[in-house]
């Protein structure tokens, strides 16, 4: 009786163990094709907002750090803490977000002017929504 109460705890120990050593890596929640809905841009020297326009209508990212502006520009990415950063393959420009929400469904990212960095003078927020692959 006693042996067949150990037998079943140890069993339920080594089930334990197997389960949790299966759980799987959570998949990166950036990775999939976003489509721009919001876009606004601020004057930092009048504090107006702009009706400033974006080439922008989608951004797709891939597991591994490869990216793309409306399926075609290639891009690279990388994501530490709450900063976004993205690469133009093409030309090595480099433009740094601040990831403002990160969900499954939707992406918020805010992009700020630096003096003598960014020549445009404005603040500029991004709002993608996910779109079913």
């Amino acid at each position: 009786q006693e042996n067949n109460s150990i037998m079943r705890k140890m069993l339920l120990i080594i089930f334990l163990f197997s389960f949790i050593g299966c759980s799987k890596e959570m998949p990166n929640p950036i990775v999939g094709t976003w489509a721009l809905v919001d876009y606004t841009a601020i004057n930092v020297r009048t504090g107006k907002k702009m009706s400033a326009s974006t080439d922008v209508k989608t951004w797709t990212f891939k597991d591994g750090g490869s990216a793309y502006i409306n399926g075609s520009t290639p891009l690279t990415y990388t994501i530490n803490d709450k900063y976004l950063t993205i690469s133009y393959v093409s030309s090595g420009k480099e433009i740094v977000y601040e990831i403002e929400e990160l969900t499954t469904t939707t992406l918020k990212v805010y992009w700020y002017f630096v003096p003598g960095k960014y020549q445009d003078g404005m603040d500029e927020w991004y709002t993608f929504t996910k779109m079913k692959e």
